[in-house]
């Protein structure tokens, strides 16, 4: 995967030149095997181990790998943007399979970003060899309470069916009210990018038409879902009417 990345146009993340086969092999340019989340991070700052998988590795000059030292990729990321400037930061960080939007590094979120940049390399690999990509067909929904009754049960219960049917898995959690309240977003993600959406009277309306790219961060809502304030539907108990 380093070869790849190589041939790929990986760049350097100091000066965002282009890591060819001659700047490799150049004794006054010292570039190292380099660790995204760096160990230290991960043991002193966060208490798990070391991520050694290609996942978290890339190709890094000497001088930047002695600045990163222990620092989170938030931290050391938006010191190289300052140096680089952001857009050529993302050309840097495309170039290594990094992902820039889902998942990206310098949200500080190491399990969404494994899962992010294993999708990006999965994909490449896949358009070099012409391997399958292995399936993830999975929806997961996580509104808040409101609006739950025994008709939705049913119609989530049909919708389900019919996904696993086509070989895909839909999940549905509730999250407790206090904790719906803090993440009051209407977000659409993927494995690669994140959406916006707009209310769904307002597209009925026809006063809003779009749904546009977003950098809503996911982790939040990862987080959420798997707390102990996200329910099954299922378990979610309907309240009866109000009396009219």
């Amino acid at each position: 995967m380093i070869c790849f990345t190589i041939v790929n146009g990986a760049r350097d993340f100091h000066t965002a030149n282009r890591l060819t086969a001659d700047f490799l092999s150049d004794p006054q340019r010292r570039i190292e095997d380099h660790h995204i989340f760096a160990t230290a991070y991960l043991k002193k700052r966060l208490g798990r181990p070391a991520e050694n998988s290609i996942l978290n590795r890339c190709l890094i000059d000497n001088v930047t790998n002695k600045v990163i030292s222990d620092k989170p990729p938030s931290i050391y990321l938006k010191e190289i943007e300052e140096h680089l400037g952001a857009e050529r930061l993302e050309d840097v960080l495309t170039s290594h399979l990094i992902p820039t939007v889902a998942g990206a590094p310098k949200r500080d979120d190491a399990d969404a970003f494994l899962k992010a940049r294993e999708q990006l390399i999965l994909k490449a690999v896949a358009s070099i060899t012409g391997a399958p990509l292995p399936s993830r067909n999975e929806i997961r929904l996580l509104p808040g309470p409101g609006h739950v009754t025994d008709k939705l049960k049913r119609a989530f219960g049909s919708f389900s069916i019919e996904l696993r049917n086509r070989g895909s898995n839909a999940e549905w959690r509730v999250l407790l009210d206090d904790v719906a309240g803090d993440l009051h977003a209407r977000a659409l993600f993927d494995d690669d990018a994140a959406w916006e959406l707009p209310p769904l009277n307002s597209l009925y309306r026809g006063t809003v038409d779009s749904i546009r790219l977003s950098k809503i961060p996911r982790q939040p809502f990862e987080q959420a879902w798997g707390s102990a304030a996200a329910m099954s539907l299922a378990a979610v108990d309907v309240k009866p009417p109000e009396p009219v």
